[in-house]
């Protein structure tokens, strides 16, 4: 009778342990805004690790709207060097979400694209829009990235730049 509700104990035990290491893979699964092979693995730079959809993000008070889908093609890397993809492509949308007849002001959709490729070099693309609610097509391509930053406001075209409107979202970052 002690060995079976001892073994019933431990079983479920177990089954406690196995189920919250479940949880937390699932967890950081989640987290990561784009899987990535090891770096220990060698990858062909044609084969691309896959497509991820990101967004929608929006502008402050929902004034402009980004989506779309990023695919990244890593580079084969050896075991000292930091992680990057040898090429990034970035492929989506951005509307413009103001009328003046609405929020009194006429403003354009603005999706900025910061792109850290070492420490030393970041460089940023803009894609804009002023027509209300027809999408704009964004197509990018990048070399050699580290890391994808995505920042979406609305402001008049005058003033390039989102600035402090709008908070920067990562979409990759290479493990």
């Amino acid at each position: 009778m002690r060995t079976s509700l001892l073994s019933h104990a431990y079983s479920r035990r177990l089954s406690a342990v196995v189920a919250a290491g479940l949880a937390l893979n699932v967890a950081a699964s989640a987290l990561s805004p784009l899987p990535v092979r090891a770096a220990t693995t060698a990858v062909s730079a044609a084969a691309p690790a896959g497509s991820s959809p990101w967004g929608p993000y929006y502008a402050p008070k929902r004034r402009a709207e980004a989506t779309g889908t990023i695919t990244v093609f890593p580079a084969s890397i050896g075991p000292l060097e930091i992680p990057y993809a040898s090429e990034v492509r970035i492929d989506g949308a951005v509307r413009d979400l103001t009328s003046p007849e609405v929020t009194g002001f006429n403003a354009c959709g603005w999706a900025v694209f910061r792109f850290n490729h070492n420490p030393d070099y970041t460089s940023y693309e803009h894609v804009v829009t002023c027509t209300f609610l027809t999408p704009r097509k964004i197509a990018l391509k990048k070399q050699r990235v580290r890391q994808v930053d995505i920042q979406v406001c609305a402001k008049p075209i005058a003033r390039p730049g989102c600035g402090t409107d709008g908070t920067w979202q990562t979409l990759y970052i290479a493990r």
